[in-house]
């Protein structure tokens, strides 16, 4: 079982490649039970949103590295407000 503040805490590394872009994630929910993260992506200081990988490589990557420190987390989804 893991808490929220572990998954957010987990988010570092992802996070911080975000943040080189300007852009960033918020951990906005968290299933226990289903092993699946809430994310928002906040992209309010990202001048070029084509710099931000796109959503299904983004994923792809959160995933790895989330489940690399949790294995628990079995999945994310990521509000995109690119879409």
């Amino acid at each position: 079982m893991a808490q929220m503040t572990e998954v957010a805490d987990a988010l570092g590394e992802i996070r911080q490649i975000l943040q080189l872009d300007g852009a960033d994630f918020e951990l906005t929910g968290w299933d226990d039970a289903s092993g699946v993260a809430q994310l928002r992506l906040v992209v309010d200081d990202v001048s070029c949103l084509e710099c931000v990988m796109p959503e299904d490589v983004l994923r792809d990557i959160t995933l790895a590295s989330l489940q690399k420190q949790l294995p628990v987390v079995r999945d994310v989804r990521i509000d995109d407000p690119r879409d």
